[in-house]
């Protein structure tokens, strides 16, 4: 992944995870970011360096670290820069659509390399070491030299899969729990000193999602197109839970729904 004669890396999208990308690969490459926001205060603090699109677009590496829903104008906007041979990748939480994506929109003689870091900056904050990433290639002849990078220079877990096989997989193990979670951060976080281990963990869940943008959320469940059959088989299952407790108290599962509505209004 890094060749001994150019390490320059394109940086596109200095949010809080290009920010987190950009502070653990500045070490191997050097880095030029862009952003559609000024952001050239952050990457001087990181000590990279900032530039336009056109100069992060055509380096040997380019890193997209922007919206799913940004993909197809960044790219657009992009690809007149990129250099034949260049290695685009993303950091995506979906990968189907980011595949798709830069399939359409960028040119033949660039490699595409689609993957997920399952990690951020909070759950990563003490380092990368054993976090799990995902590649999806695409097109690329460079996947093997990448596992090697990232398992050897990163310490990371390599796993590779296709992008439908991601997103089918994905849906039950991070858009479930981020469902999940983000429903219970709008719920008040209880201090009490009585409560259990397994509400600590949940509550765990909810602080990790919490606190990440709309945007995000909401391309991790409407951009994944097998994550709304797992929200509707989780609610199916609450739904039964609690016609079962209906049934036992004699109530009908639509009374109480009811009454506890009016109790909290």
């Amino acid at each position: 992944m890094i060749p001994s004669t150019d390490k320059k890396l394109g940086l596109i999208g200095l949010g809080a995870f290009g920010r987190f990308a950009a502070f653990h690969l500045r070490e191997h490459f050097e880095i030029v970011a862009a952003d559609a926001v000024d952001r050239s205060d952050e990457a001087a603090e990181l000590g990279i360096t900032w530039g336009s699109m056109a100069d992060a677009a055509a380096c040997p590496y380019v890193l997209l670290a922007v919206p799913v829903q940004s993909f197809p104008g960044v790219l657009e906007s992009a690809r007149a820069h990129m250099q034949p041979g260049a290695l685009v990748m993303d950091v995506a939480s979906v990968k189907l659509a980011t595949a798709i994506a830069m399939e359409q929109f960028l040119p033949d003689n660039v490699e595409i390399l689609a993957t997920h870091p399952m990690f951020g900056p909070q759950s990563a904050a003490d380092g990368l070491a054993g976090h799990r990433i995902v590649l999806c290639p695409v097109r690329t002849r460079r996947l093997e030299s990448a596992r090697d990078f990232l398992e050897g220079k990163l310490g990371l877990d390599v796993h590779v899969c296709d992008p439908e096989t991601h997103d089918r997989e994905i849906a039950q193990t991070q858009a479930l729990a981020q469902f999940v979670g983000r429903a219970l951060a709008q719920m008040g976080k209880s201090d009490s000193p009585v409560r259990t281990p397994g509400y600590n963990r949940f509550r765990e869940v909810a602080e990790t999602v919490g606190d990440d943008t709309w945007e995000l959320f909401s391309a991790i469940q409407n951009l994944n197109p097998y994550a709304a059959k797992m929200r509707a088989e989780l609610l199916g299952h609450l739904e039964e839970l609690q016609r079962r407790l209906a049934q036992e108290t004699g109530a009908d599962a639509d009374d109480e729904e009811t009454s506890n509505a009016e109790g909290s209004g």
